[in-house]
């Protein structure tokens, strides 16, 4: 792989972090992994909280089923949240990583 090829790989992979979505379900669900699409498959009936972060506006958008307000899955609620500071981590991480990873590939390129 050539370091211009490799660049554009890189800043590809910058451009696609746009959003991260976490979701906490309850009950039985299954979920499939096809290249980085995943679908979650659930039945009617079950109850889940579900957050977007958007990287680059820093939206934060998170829907939470009423159940989850309640006393009995208070638990739940709190680790989907954990959850989602943790995912704003990772991504933070992961866009810092690439960009040093670009700009040392950057470094190493042939100047035109």
């Amino acid at each position: 792989m050539s370091a211009a090829s490799f660049i554009n790989k890189l800043e590809e992979s910058l451009t696609e972090l746009v959003c991260l979505n976490i979701v906490t379900a309850v009950g039985p669900v299954s979920c499939a992994k096809n290249g980085n699409d995943i679908t979650v498959k659930a039945p009617d009936g079950i109850k889940c909280i579900s957050s977007t972060i958007n990287v680059l506006d820093g939206d934060i958008d998170t829907l939470i089923h009423d159940d989850f307000t309640s006393e009995k899955l208070k638990a739940v609620l709190d680790f989907h949240l954990e959850r989602e500071k943790k995912g704003h981590e990772i991504i933070t991480g992961n866009i810092k990583a690439l960009v040093q990873l670009l700009e040392l590939a950057k470094s190493f390129a042939p100047k035109d």
